[in-house]
């Protein structure tokens, strides 16, 4: 299929049907069926005579609702690349990233359409070609960070790019395991949850380098807590209350979170800091730059603000201490639906709070840690990402062992568990 420097084509007769009426052969012209996420058509790919990273371009119109597409290994199920947007009515190029190639690759054509429509569309030709260099950004280094059919996070390299890192003192590890990659949208799936989450095309394409926990992994978190709907929260790390804001506005819960009175602090200084404007009347700055007041956003009055004044404040329980001097003695060992790790961001916090999470959750229970990502590129940058890594993959035994199941979010700084 892939035999020359330049790329080639993908041949369109070449096609396995799945639920899908063939309405005209030249050119491709297909109905769907009516299941949303049924596959219409899938194509073989075939990596020979390119390297990875590849891309493959889809040019097609469609004339009726809308077409996702997908590379999935030969289970028809595992996704192994990045989704783009769907595509809805009108002419397209759309293109997938393959960072690795799984052999035995199928490019797959699918119903989005809601409401159980069909979608029909015409395709026009699928070339596959190798990458520009900046096609991939800072996820290009992820690919050097995983192994197996379908690619899976190899903890082994995982702790080497961390022991590499200038911001980490970990040593490499010598057990070798892997750890799932779960698409975005595929979550569902993997959760049993339905409908799938509706996520962002402008968080699937940026960097890593430019995420933000409010614009990129809210989506995911408000995703969770709406489908999973737990009953009593736990957060590790209230800073100002808006990731609290997520799951009281989403569901029912009430919310227990935990913060240093003093914010927490990086040499000394504080981790969190910016100018404000509408601060609390009696919070006292920790400076003033030409002229604006500057903030410890995660300390004194400033803690938990966006919560409290959304009229949330009756449905939680702000405790001030450091969580690892935290007493869980009056909590039942099943007290806890839910947890999000995102308090301390030391390799020692993280792991007592992990700990401490496990001691009060019940079986089944959702866990997520933030400032989970994997990308080499994220671990260099960010103290707080070497911290979350350190943890989690220098104690993997331990905390796997206390999981049915876990596996990072693409893209996403989020790993999530399910309580054993």
């Amino acid at each position: 299929m892939v035999n020359e420097t330049a790329g080639s084509s993908i041949n369109l007769t070449d096609f396995q049907k799945h639920s899908a009426t063939i309405r005209s052969e030249t050119p491709l012209t297909v109905e769907s069926g009516t299941k949303q996420w049924g596959y219409a058509l899938s194509f073989p790919v075939d990596s020979e005579g390119h390297e990875p990273p590849l891309i493959i371009a889809m040019r097609l119109t469609v004339r009726e609702g809308t077409v996702g597409a997908l590379v999935v290994a030969d289970d028809l199920k595992t996704v192994v690349a990045r989704l783009p947007p769907p595509a809805g009515p009108g002419q397209h190029c759309v293109e997938i990233v393959l960072e690795s190639f799984t052999p035995g690759s199928r490019l797959a054509l699918r119903n989005n359409t809601p409401g159980g429509r069909p979608c029909v569309f015409t395709l026009d030709g699928i070339d596959v070609r190798p990458a520009p260099p900046d096609a991939l950004g800072a996820a290009s280094l992820l690919r050097t960070v995983t192994d197996g059919d379908p690619p899976r996070l190899s903890l082994a390299k995982l702790r080497r790019a961390i022991a590499a890192s200038p911001q980490s003192d970990a040593q490499p590890h010598g057990v070798f395991d892997h750890l799932d990659i779960v698409d975005v949208s595929a979550l569902h799936e993997r959760l049993g949850q339905s409908p799938p989450l509706d996520y962002p095309s402008s968080s699937r394409h940026k960097s890593f380098l430019d995420w933000k926990m409010e614009n990129d992994d809210a989506p995911i978190l408000r995703y969770l807590y709406r489908t999973f709907r737990p009953h009593r929260h736990l957060e590790f790390g209230t800073w100002a209350g808006t990731g609290a804001c997520y799951c009281l506005e989403e569901c029912d819960a009430a919310v227990w979170t935990i913060n240093l009175v003093e914010g927490e602090l990086i040499e000394g200084r504080p981790a969190y800091s910016s100018a404000i404007d509408d601060a609390p009347d009696d919070a006292v700055p920790v400076q003033h730059v030409d002229g604006r007041p500057v903030y410890q956003t995660d300390a004194g009055l400033l803690i938990g603000r966006r919560y409290r004044e959304a009229g949330f404040g009756h449905r939680v329980c702000q405790i001030y201490c450091d969580s690892r001097t935290w007493d869980t003695s009056a909590y039942p060992r099943d007290f806890f639906d839910s947890v999000l790790i995102d308090g301390g961001h030391t390799a020692d916090v993280v792991l007592s709070d992990t700990r401490k999470a496990f001691e009060v959750t019940r079986p089944g229970a959702l866990i997520m840690w933030h400032d989970f990502c994997p990308d080499p590129t994220v671990v260099g940058a960010f103290a707080s990402v070497v911290g979350v890594m350190t943890a989690l993959t220098g104690n993997w035994e331990e905390i796997a062992a206390s999981l049915h199941d876990v596996f990072w979010v693409q893209p996403s700084f989020l790993l999530i568990g399910v309580r054993r």
